[in-house]
């Protein structure tokens, strides 16, 4: 019934609209040789599905003409075409009428001829076979025939099959059926539900594509993230696309007649998160028969050799992508006829660009940057040429420079193969760009939209070039970004490029070049940074085919390890594309006890990452059981852990699979924490909010140096609703660099520091460190442990996106000139450099560059592309002086610096999130502007001395005016871009700024200050918590007002000095017997803990014991603190002393004998931690004390764990689980106030979200007033788990078995020896 009802209000609609039309229908079936005319209405709109939110709306209305010729052939054609924009409407979900749009009054005529060239289609049983377009057609003309011909398509055929099936007399005929289409949107599974009208002939269909089973379709996505199976699932499900056709039809399945037909499709974009709302694009479509009947004028004959599908036609895409990749000009007419649109204004959009670095950084700069780069994308030569002969013949040079940096930046950005090009052929000359700036520059490419071969040639020429040779920076550059642009090309990424005809972007012959290319550089190679570019280089470049020379590398024994550890990583932009393969590599080479224990380390790291099936975390886990190295047994098992409780979307799989493995292995934690060798991760992801971070860290040791081989942080994390896996890390991997480091070491010993360390050539000083290296050498005790022949050597490296970005080696061999000049005769001499420093160094630099740049484009079936683009582009700048000088600043010796530095940074930056409908007519859209800009002088000066004890004065100068130094600004609009091909200058969007209406938001105005700070302002809330916040119009800007010309903060360290423990500092810990306080039963009587406490003091009066004072002042006067801590060597006890102007605060701690063996444990009764506090803060004063001691449930639990190995049943039974605390507060009449109204706070949440876990009583007497006592006890065997009791003087809390998402960490009392390498 409804579905009747819907269907005459879509009927009432049509004729409302569409009265001043005659209807003539003489026709109840489609005929050869007659006519039929529809009139097609469509509306396609950008923005948010919210109501009252404007939205960019673009129109069609035409009138179709078609005629069926004899042979199961019809012929089309468009006539009576209008166009028409709108900024303003808000009701997008309904079909609005014509006249309350802008028409697009003076459409080209090129542009109407276009659309009024016929089409031929073969028609049969409603199926749209072979479309033939008219020579000279364009693409964006054909598709806006293809979604005309693509609402005559029903499978009205199929209908037949299901005539048998009886039906109620009670019920309407219904059945339902799919089938595989091929649709404007693509060739997908569609679903038909078919209703019969009894009363009427009129059948009733509808239709709708399930875009989850297509197998083709149309569209491009350049997005920056790597491949993410899990996360495909887990996040592209909030972008959804759905299509939907209702068809009112009569006849039968062999002379049947389209009525109506409506169509709605909607394709969803989730920019930000899944709880917000997302950005849409909303099709509706009608087609209505106004006349069937006598064929009137004859279509003409579409004669065309050439036929195509009812596909949307990416001819236009593909000509933009092939002018990127290899600037071809005759791959079609229609990409370069674009060009000659805007040729003329392309230079004045450039050069208002010139107030980005005059001045202020303003609020549009990264906004225009952005425009820049768009612009530059569709030059040629010449209008490059021309371009760059303005920028660097600008009349101001201070500007011109400036100017020319971020044009270069704009270069690399565009990344089309003529602005790269022209970057070459710039830096070649050595002119207007430094090598130094070239190398920073040509780092965007690694994340270009459109890399090609052929790009990637034209950079390997650069790195060739003599400009390259003579500078390693940016040859070392050159090389990475050409490894990272031909796995844009070649390799497995996330994006989605226009293919056509067969022709394969990469071919094997392609990647099989490049690969010996890069192999012959290695092997070539005569330095061991050279090898070590090589294989970063092909590590970039993620080849398949490179897999058999890097395994050849990988089992090479004869070969350094450092460079065998390069290759084992090369692998890692493989690890998803071929995962056996690497598995079969690396799994002898850890499974093998002869190899390093490092490299062992690396293959298993890059194993665990490919995430194997069972056969192969299997024998790792065999292996695991059977391990004799400690280092790689610890660095495995930790390597397992932090994979189980992984919580990243991209590894919930493989975490599960490792998880199960995990529970079958026995180990504990101490097996991971006794050793160094380590990887941990730290994950938080919330599937709600699509918002996550990942951070990890590892370590590799061996028995072969005293340091880490190799020590690596990485992080992950959502960004721009993607999870962007492996985003940013940084390593260093080492080989016999204690070597050096002892050789320093002992040289500095005999010699002096004042030796090695000179101003000239001056004698020795009165600093003598000889005692205190002495004393280091010993405990760290530096000795190879193997022999090796290895010259010492390091590798600083820092990666992106998982790609290496820059790394630094460190040995002999690229020690810069400079440096080795300063060394003389076995002395560092800085005398020059020095004077160099107190001179002042200028610096200035500016920059532009995209943090990311996300872009998709599908096709509507209004046939016109709608594209997404999510970016943030920014500009920064920063000009300064920097000073630096030693103290005294004459004299044989220095114990002090002086360090200045004046700078002005400045940065603009843009979240730029944009929907567009394209059309060479008119493209209208809805984007949402996030801009802020940050301005922030510093004139800061440091002070240090370390002659007697640690100095440290800062002095910041503050401005001598009130400065804005902040801006942000959310600003929502809707455009119309109108375009003409007479036109002779880039055609500036009409925007518009929207605002919700007043009773759907609260506006705020701001204008507050605080002390030196000022904010004003606007900001709107909304009221419907459909609407997001992001898409409202807000503007907040900060001021900095200084009423002081200069703060100075003074810091002041004397630590380790040696201490006598007084006899009375028992005192204070035997009178807090768990009597005192604690209403619960004490194991320990009063007169036992005196004792124990009597012992303890008595052993550290005997014990080395050091006072620390640390001094902190911030003038004017604002803050004055000192702190003073008493504590013995292993920290056992403590006494910390806080002391400000009205704050007091002592804290001090206690702990037990510490046994070594779980015997001594069983036989140590008295196991107490004693915490003491009292913290004095004008007239308010807390006390606190607690106890820390072990519960029944531990001991039970220790008994259970009994035949554990020693270590570990140690480890858990030297616990302390439960703590026993009293609070004896004294507060003043305010923050008791405060106090209760937290409490109350609390005490709600545990009613409203824990209400069968918690309790709370009144108590019948009040207790002890100002006195609040706390027992927690913690779950012995996961520590997740906690009992609270908590009571008030009014009142006591029960909270049971309330569960945390982490472990909890507790006091133990065992003794922990130091690590037995500095033993």
């Amino acid at each position: 019934m409804k579905f009747f009802i819907v269907l005459a209000l879509l009927g009432a609609a049509l004729a409302t609209s569409h009265h001043s039309i005659e209807r003539n229908i003489q026709e109840t079936s489609f005929r050869a040789g007659r006519e039929y005319r529809y009139l097609f209405n469509g509306q396609l709109s950008a923005g948010l599905p919210i109501p009252s939110t404007p939205q960019g709306i673009t129109r069609l209305q035409t009138q179709v003409t078609l005629q069926l010729t004899d042979g199961n052939t019809a012929r089309m054609q468009l006539q009576k075409i209008r166009f028409a924009v709108s900024q303003e409407e808000t009701n997008s979900m309904k079909m609005l009428p014509f006249e309350k749009f802008e028409e697009v009054d003076n459409m080209d005529r090129e542009h109407q001829q276009l659309l009024s060239m016929p089409v031929e289609f073969d028609y049969e049983h409603g199926l749209i076979g072979e479309l033939r377009f008219t020579h000279g057609d364009q693409a964006w003309s054909e598709n806006i025939k293809r979604a005309v011909v693509n609402m005559l398509q029903v499978n009205i055929l199929k209908k037949e099959k299901h005539e048998g099936v009886e039906k109620s007399d009670s019920q309407e005929p219904t059945f339902s059926f799919t089938n595989v289409e091929r649709t404007l949107e693509g060739e997908c599974e569609v679903l038909y539900t078919v209703e019969e009208s009894k009363k009427q002939e009129e059948q009733r269909w509808a239709k709708s594509i399930n875009f989850d089973k297509c197998t083709r379709r149309p569209y491009i996505h350049h997005v920056q993230t790597p491949v993410c199976k899990d996360c495909k699932q887990t996040l592209e499900q909030d972008k959804m696309s759905s299509t939907v056709f209702n068809y009112n039809i009569t006849g039968t399945p062999s002379n049947f007649l389209i009525n109506s037909v409506e169509l709605r499709s909607q394709h969803l974009f989730a920019p930000i998160t899944e709880k917000h709302q997302l950005i849409s694009a909303y099709t509706l479509n009608t087609l209505e028969l106004i006349y069937a009947g006598e064929q009137k004028t004859e279509i003409k004959q579409v004669r065309s050799e050439q036929a195509s599908d009812l596909i949307y036609n990416q001819e236009s895409e593909w000509a933009e992508q092939q002018w990127a990749q290899t600037k071809r000009k005759n791959t079609s007419d229609r990409c370069h006829n674009g060009l000659r649109q805007r040729r003329d204004g392309r230079e004045d959009v450039l050069f208002d660009g010139q107030q980005i670095e005059q001045g202020e950084a303003e609020l549009e700069a990264a906004h225009t940057v952005a425009r820049i780069v768009k612009v530059l994308r569709e030059c040629n030569e010449e209008q490059l040429e021309k371009i760059y002969r303005h920028v660097v013949e600008h009349k101001n040079e201070k500007v011109a420079e400036q100017l020319r940096s971020i044009y270069f930046n704009t270069l690399t950005l565009a990344g089309t193969r003529v602005t790269i090009q022209q970057f070459a052929d710039k830096v070649q000359d050595r002119k207007y760009i430094t090598p130094l700036k070239a190398s920073v520059a040509i780092k965007t490419l690694v994340d270009m939209r459109y890399p090609s071969l052929a790009i990637a040639e034209d950079v390997a020429r650069l790195c060739e070039s003599d400009v390259a040779s003579s500078d390693e920076l940016l040859r070392q550059s050159c090389w990475l970004t050409y490894g990272a642009i031909v796995n844009g090309v070649c390799g497995q990424t996330s994006r989605v490029f226009v293919q056509k005809n067969g022709v394969r972007m990469c071919p094997r012959d392609a990647k099989k070049k490049i690969v010996d290319k890069l192999i012959q550089q290695f092997e070539s190679a005569q330095t061991r940074y050279e090898k070590v570019l090589a294989l970063k280089t092909l590590a970039n470049a993620g080849l398949d085919l490179a897999v058999y020379p890097l395994e050849k590398i990988v089992l090479n024994e004869q070969l350094d390890t450092t460079i065998r550890t390069q290759a084992i990583e090369s692998f890692r932009r493989l690890r998803h594309q071929m995962p056996t393969k690497i598995q079969r590599v690396l799994m002898p080479v850890y499974l093998n006890r002869k190899q390093p224990q490092h490299i062992r380390m690396s293959a298993l790291h890059q194993l665990m990452y490919t995430q194997p099936e069972w056969p192969v975390l299997s024998q790792i886990a065999n292996q695991l059981r059977q391990e004799r190295n400690q280092q790689v047994r610890a660095f495995t098992l930790s390597l397992f852990r932090s994979f189980a409780n992984n919580e990243s979307p991209c590894e919930q799989t493989f975490s599960s699979r490792v998880r199960s493995l995990l529970n079958n292995i026995p180990f504990s934690s101490e097996e991971i924490d006794r050793y160094e060798s380590f990887y941990g991760k730290w994950s938080a992801y919330s599937r709600r909010h699509q918002s996550g971070v990942e951070t990890s860290f590892a370590s590799l040791f061996s028995t072969e140096s005293v340091l880490p081989t190799e020590m690596m942080a990485s992080l992950e994390g959502v960004l721009s609703g993607e999870w962007n896996q492996y985003f940013a890390q940084i390593g260093l991997v080492q080989n016999n660099m204690e070597k050096i480091i002892k050789k320093l070491l002992v040289s500095v010993q005999e010699k002096g520091l004042e030796q090695i360390v000179v101003r000239g050539k001056r004698a020795t000083g009165s600093f003598q460190p000889a005692q205190f290296l002495t004393n280091l050498l010993e405990k760290l005790r530096i000795t190879r442990r193997q022999p090796s022949e290895q010259e010492p050597h390091a590798l600083v490296y820092i990666r992106h996106r998982d790609m290496d970005y820059a790394f630094l080696p460190i040995d002999a061999e690229s020690i810069p000139e400079v440096v080795r000049s300063m060394i003389q005769r076995g002395r560092i001499e800085i005398g020059d450099i020095e004077r160099v420093l107190a001179q002042g160094i200028h610096f200035s630099a500016s920059n532009a560059a995209f943090i990311y740049e996300t872009v998709r484009r599908i096709p509507t079936p209004m046939g016109l592309p709608v594209q997404f683009t999510s970016k943030m582009p920014t500009i920064a700048s920063v000009r300064g002086q920097v000073t630096f000088e030693l103290e005294p600043k004459s004299g044989k010796n220095f114990d002090g610096l002086r360090l200045r530095f004046k700078a002005e940074p400045r940065l603009a930056s843009t979240h730029v999130l944009a929907l567009t409908a394209l059309c060479p007519i008119a493209q209208v859209g809805t984007k949402f502007l996030h801009q802020a800009t940050f301005n922030t002088p510093i004139d800061t000066e440091l002070i240090m001395n370390w002659e007697d004890k640690v100095v440290i004065r800062t002095i910041y100068n503050s401005p001598s005016e009130e400065k804005k130094i902040a801006m942000i600004q959310s600003r929502p609009v809707t455009f119309v871009r109108t375009i003409t091909t007479s036109a002779r200058q880039y055609p500036e969007p009409v925007e518009m700024t929207y605002m919700l209406p007043a009773n759907q938001q609260f506006s705020q105005s701001l204008d507050r200050e605080y002390p030196q700070i000022r904010v004003q302002g606007t900001w709107n809330r909304p009221t419907n918590q459909r609407v997001p916040q992001w898409v409202l119009d807000n503007s907040v800007e900060v001021f900095y007002n200084p009423s002081v010309e200069k703060y100075e903060a003074h810091l002041e360290f004397d630590l380790y000095n040696n201490y006598k423990m007084e006899k009375n500092y028992e005192k204070e810990f035997k009178k807090h017997s768990g009597k005192v306080y604690l209403e619960s039963e004490v194991e320990y009587d009063d007169q036992e803990h005196q004792e124990e406490i009597t012992k303890k003091f008595q052993w550290l009066q005997n014990e080395k014991v050091y006072q620390h004072i640390a001094k902190f002042e911030l003038k004017p006067e604002i803050v004055k603190m000192q702190v003073e801590a008493v504590c013995s060597q292993d920290f056992h006890f403590c006494k910390t002393q806080i002391r400000g102007e009205e704050l007091k605060a002592t804290i001090q701690h206690v702990y037990p004998q510490t046994p070594r063996t779980v015997e001594e444990l069983k036989e140590q009764k008295y196991r107490q931690l004693v915490v003491l506090g009292e913290v004095n803060y004008g007239e308010n004063t807390l006390k606190i004390n607690i106890n820390g001691q072990q519960s029944p449930e531990q001991k039970k639990w220790v008994k259970q764990i009994e035949q554990a190995p020693e270590h570990e049943t140690l480890l858990e039974a030297a616990r302390l689980d439960q703590y026993q605390a009293v609070c004896e507060f004294f507060f003043e009449h305010k923050p008791a106030q405060y106090f209760n109204r937290y409490w109350s706070l609390v005490q709600a949440y545990l009613r409203s979200q824990y209400p069968w876990t918690s309790r709370i009583e009144s108590r019948e007497e009040s207790s002890r007033k100002n006195v609040v006592r706390a027992l927690f006890n913690i779950e012995p065997r996961q520590r997740q788990t906690v009992n609270m009791t908590i009571e008030t003087p009014m009142e006591t809390t029960v909270l049971e078995r309330f569960e945390l998402p982490f472990q909890l960490p507790t006091a133990q009392i065992h003794y922990q020896p130091r690590n037995n390498r500095f033993e």
